[in-house]
């Protein structure tokens, strides 16, 4: 039979363990949410990327498989910051569910 102090002991591990994670997610929301208030509503390719934190290229594919939707805005190519942000939520979202 396992001693109750220690099953305490490895529930308030793993409360701890969930605690730093949510935190961790939070400073990296404002983080994301700080870049992108600087930013104007639809960005470039460069622009899309900084705010993802991913390289240019990774934006491109995105685009190219309907992940992200492109716009053609005075003959420049153009992503929408709010979808871009949805998707960075929706993403953590995920991930964070796949961890538990």
């Amino acid at each position: 039979m396992e001693n109750p102090f220690e099953a305490l002991k490895n529930d308030l591990e793993t409360l701890k363990k969930d605690v730093s994670e949510i935190k961790a997610a939070i400073v990296q929301q404002t983080a994301t949410a700080s870049k992108a208030a600087e930013m104007p509503p639809y960005l470039s390719k460069k622009e899309a990327a900084k705010l993802l934190g991913c390289s240019v290229s990774k934006i491109a594919n995105l685009a190219r498989e309907g992940k992200i939707k492109r716009l053609h805005l005075g003959g420049c190519l153009r992503f929408d910051r709010t979808e871009l942000l949805s998707l960075v939520s929706q993403s953590q979202n995920t991930r964070r569910t796949n961890n538990r």
